[in-house]
């Protein structure tokens, strides 16, 4: 598309912008033409001016993460209740011993709820080759076991009857 660049001298487009104002039946304009063209033109260098600045910080705020990243920040999975286990277990006539796997076993904390509400504590915690041996006393009836990890996560195991 071919553009055609239309050119006036500053009197002749004075002069048509004066017959303008008379045909519509306004003041004559009072301000030099110069003056009048000389403000379109910087306010049309501003208005680009301040296009690109903006499209520079723009620019600026969309790649700054790469100019501050650190290798020494990482982010990584918090632990889960998949970093202790129940390894085995063993039911006998009094007691119900197992052996969990883990190294942020709460043992301090560790219980079993009977059916009827009561809570019972375990009667023994040993240590056996980098696992713990948890044995809690068993009466027949069902238990809930509960055994948090130092995270806040929680591994119920349900011992009932078959």
């Amino acid at each position: 598309m071919n553009r055609h660049k239309y050119t006036m001298d500053m009197t002749t487009a004075n002069t048509i912008l004066q017959n303008v104002f008379i045909a519509g039946e306004q003041q004559p304009n009072t301000t030099p033409f110069d003056k009048i063209v000389l403000r379109s033109k910087a306010q049309t260098t501003m208005v680009t001016a301040c296009m690109w600045v903006g499209i520079v910080m723009l620019l600026l705020t969309l790649l700054s993460p790469l100019a501050f990243s650190s290798q020494d920040f990482k982010v990584t999975e918090a632990p889960s209740s998949k970093s202790m286990q129940i390894v085995s277990h063993q039911l006998y006539t009094t007691e119900f011993v197992m052996l969990i796997e883990g190294d942020k076993v709460d043992y301090r904390n560790i219980y079993a709820v009977k059916n009827d509400g009561t809570v019972i504590f375990p009667s023994k915690i040993q240590f056996v080759n980098g696992d713990t041996e948890v044995t809690v006393p068993y009466d027949g009836d069902q238990l809930n076991l509960y055994i948090p990890d130092l995270d806040g996560n929680m591994i119920q195991a349900i011992l009932s009857e078959r």
